[in-house]
């Protein structure tokens, strides 16, 4: 969000925060109010991702993450932005609480830390890839889409999530506690 919130065209669409601009204090809380739900995605896997099993929580996440992109995506007014924004967060707060999880579950010991430690190696690298977006939509400054493309693209990656996670096995752990022998085995 930080090289979106600056763009001419998206102050365009969303005037409060233009008059706030110096101020930074809209600016900020588009920007922070994504990591309070994220806060509220964890505490939703905290209380319902035992009961979902690990796959099941990761695709309720990317459906959620989805959702709160078209939200934002589509966004004319701030409260559907901040909206949109909560939800996104929502869904990827659901995620990082529930991947690590599965993946310790289902790794083998020798490489469970590697793979943990390589899924916050992939946030990083999605991270730099969204600033290389927003980077390269600051020069198309024609209509909208100079923003909200950046904004959409995020769903690549819930679209992704979710395919992946189709591929692979729940947590023998989380069948076996579950009472799921058969399917454990």
């Amino acid at each position: 969000m930080s090289g979106i919130i600056t763009e001419p065209i998206f102050l365009g669409t969303f005037p409060k925060m233009a008059e706030d601009y110096k101020l930074g204090s809209i600016q900020a809380l588009v920007v922070a109010i994504y990591e309070i739900g994220c806060l509220i995605g964890s505490f939703i896997v905290i209380g319902y991702g035992d009961k979902l099993g690990r796959r099941r929580a990761v695709l309720v996440g990317a459906a959620i993450m989805l959702v709160g992109t078209a939200i934002q995506t589509s966004s004319t007014t701030l409260a559907q932005l901040i909206i949109g924004r909560i939800v996104t967060g929502a869904g990827n707060g659901m995620n990082t609480s529930s991947i690590p999880v599965w993946q310790s579950e289902m790794a083998p010991p020798k490489i469970r830390g590697f793979l943990v430690l390589f899924e916050g190696a992939l946030i990083t690298g999605g991270v730099m890839i969204s600033y290389w977006i927003n980077y390269g939509f600051w020069f198309y400054n024609k209509s909208s889409f100079q923003w909200r493309f950046p904004v959409a693209f995020q769903a690549f990656f819930g679209i992704i999530l979710i395919i992946g996670i189709l591929a692979f096995p729940e947590s023998p752990r989380w069948l076996l506690k579950h009472g799921k022998e058969k399917e454990a085995a």
